[in-house]
């Protein structure tokens, strides 16, 4: 099988407009990732923890607006990618 290329949520969802698209629209079998624009640092998130911390309702790019680099600590610009599917 080939390996995954990392695809942005919003082509989950066609036809849905990108800042309407919310953490609970995305199904839980696919694997979120955050990738740092400035550095190319790609980090696998942990969903649990978005959906107990900001919950089902949070919208995405709210979400993508809160993250930081942990290299390189740059907080602008990043964004959430579909890294994967999780394994049964």
């Amino acid at each position: 099988m080939g390996q995954f290329r990392p695809m942005d949520y919003s082509e989950l969802l066609p036809g849905r407009n990108r800042h309407m698209i919310r953490l609970g629209h995305i199904a839980r079998w696919w694997k979120l990732g955050a990738l740092c624009i400035h550095c190319k640092n790609l980090t696998q998130l942990e969903r649990y923890e978005l959906r107990n911390h900001w919950g089902e309702r949070a919208f995405m790019v709210d979400l993508e607006s809160k993250l930081r680099c942990r290299r390189c600590g740059n907080h602008r610009s990043n964004k959430i990618l579909v890294i994967g599917k999780e394994t049964r």
